[in-house]
């Protein structure tokens, strides 16, 4: 029979275990972990902001429409998949949330030209294409953070998100690549963009 002393021992070590892989844990890459979360789980982070803007929704088919139509001219293979959530509210912003959806105002199609819009949407489709949304959310609450975020589920009500530098350098490239293929206008949307990629920075909060 193991003596008490002996027994608070092992409980010492297993909680040092513990803390010492938790802490190891926290190093690996953002994008790594989000690489390894389940669709369904990716589904689950944003689920219950999603419904919790069911009341400001916008439900005017025209324009979730004409953005799908713009969606599917930058990235025919990504554009038809990706849900729009447009919401009746100023300002002019869009979002690249986890599961391949696309959070914006409605000002940003009704106050934005053809190109602009197009451009802004580039630039959020790209983050989608390297799932760079999950690993912002993992980057802001950590890596052990984001298990929370998953126990809460529909309960949580708001996203944070942090790109990295590296991930907005890449996301203008590839958005004016995409551009440049559908043959979309690129100086109406620069300056946008780039306002848009500095706000990101410092990060985001909805």
């Amino acid at each position: 029979m193991m003596r008490p002393l002996h027994r608070l021992h092992m409980v010492k070590a297993i909680v040092g275990l513990l803390f010492l892989a938790g802490t190891i844990y926290e190093q690996f890459p953002a994008p790594w972990i989000a690489h390894q979360l389940p669709a369904s789980a990716r589904s689950r982070l944003v689920d219950g902001f999603i419904d919790s803007q069911a009341p400001i929704r916008c439900d005017h088919p025209n324009g979730e429409s004409a953005v799908r139509a713009i969606l599917t001219r930058l990235d025919p293979q990504l554009g038809p998949k990706v849900d729009v959530i447009s919401i009746r509210e100023g300002g002019i912003f869009a979002l690249a949330l986890p599961a391949n959806k696309i959070f914006m105002a409605h000002d940003t199609t009704s106050q934005l030209d053809a190109d602009a819009l197009a451009g802004v949407l580039a630039h959020e489709l790209a983050h989608l294409r390297r799932d760079d949304p999950t690993a912002a959310m993992v980057r802001y609450i950590g890596n052990l953070g984001i298990f929370s975020a998953l126990l809460s589920g529909p309960e949580r009500r708001s996203i944070y998100e942090r790109f990295s530098g590296e991930e907005e350098k890449l996301a203008d490239e590839d958005a004016i690549a995409m551009m440049k293929r559908a043959h979309v206008r690129i100086a109406p949307v620069a300056a946008f963009v780039e306002q848009m990629r500095m706000s990101k920075l410092q990060g985001t909060y909805l």
